[in-house]
């Protein structure tokens, strides 16, 4: 008998500790979304077409200093994507970069960059093998600082300490795949949580919002925060946090390309 009572009691702790997830009331609205077009910091964000191949997908980024764009890994990342052409359809090669933009006719400025590995784009070796959050963050390197004198700024970034976001409001810019194309689009999270690695939140995204920035305003400046990453489901959504860890590998690709990052 006391086996039965301690397998029910384990099974109840269980249905507590799920219970007790802050995301299970969360309820993400889409008539939330406010478009924007070249308003700060909204200019600082993108919307970016890739081509894979032979076809295109449709990603967000934002600029992190005169010539760095940050984005989320899976839109650069290597796919063995195609078994019948499984070299010519899984590299993105290119990208189209659209900065400030209500569509892709109409923009601040936009960039065309050629992406070769380790030159122009730079994300972690082997993401589709080891997809997880944790590891879903890319770097694309502009040629020159035009687009940032097009702009006239960008995101800080700096390490996000332990539970420094609480408390605080959290953004999203980026362009979702369920508006016209090169449209960005911007909402808050009523509710958030942040974890040493990720942020999970109460905004609405749909594909096209991957690489988004997750930005709070500190005074007079505008701090990314986290890098969209995915839906989980219909309650909440997640980020990848911009820790020490993170920080460190930007500012080293960065060091790579010949650039210094503060």
């Amino acid at each position: 008998m006391s086996y039965r009572i301690l397998f029910l009691h384990l099974c109840l702790s269980s249905f507590s500790l799920q219970a007790q997830n802050p995301w299970d009331n969360w309820t993400p609205d889409p008539d939330e979304r406010v478009q924007v077009s070249e308003e700060e910091p909204h200019r600082y964000a993108c919307y970016i077409s890739f081509k894979r191949g032979w076809s295109s997908a449709r990603g967000s980024g934002f600029l992190i200093h005169p010539r760095l764009v940050l984005t989320a890994g899976h839109n650069q990342a290597f796919y063995p994507a195609s078994k019948y052409f499984p070299w010519l359809l899984s590299y993105v090669t290119q990208a189209e970069l659209y900065f400030g933009s209500t569509d892709t006719e109409s923009y601040i400025v936009s960039e065309h960059v050629r992406l070769r590995r380790g030159q122009r784009k730079v994300h972690k070796n082997v993401y589709w093998l080891k997809g997880s959050i944790d590891r879903d963050y890319s770097l694309i390197v502009l040629p020159d600082s035009s687009v940032y004198e097009a702009v006239g700024g960008y995101f800080k970034i700096a390490p996000v300490g332990e539970s420094e976001l609480a408390g605080k409001a959290l953004h999203i810019t980026g362009s979702p795949g369920d508006k016209a194309s090169g449209e960005l689009w911007t909402s808050s999270a009523h509710n958030h949580e942040q974890n040493a690695q990720s942020l999970y939140y109460d905004i609405y995204t749909k594909g096209g919002n991957s690489g988004s920035v997750i930005w709070t305003k500190e005074g007079n400046a505008y701090r990314a925060v986290g890098i969209h990453s995915r839906k989980f489901n219909d309650q909440y959504n997640g980020a990848l946090l911009i820790n020490q860890e993170v920080y460190d590998q930007i500012k080293a690709w960065a060091a790579e390309a010949g650039i210094e990052l503060d």
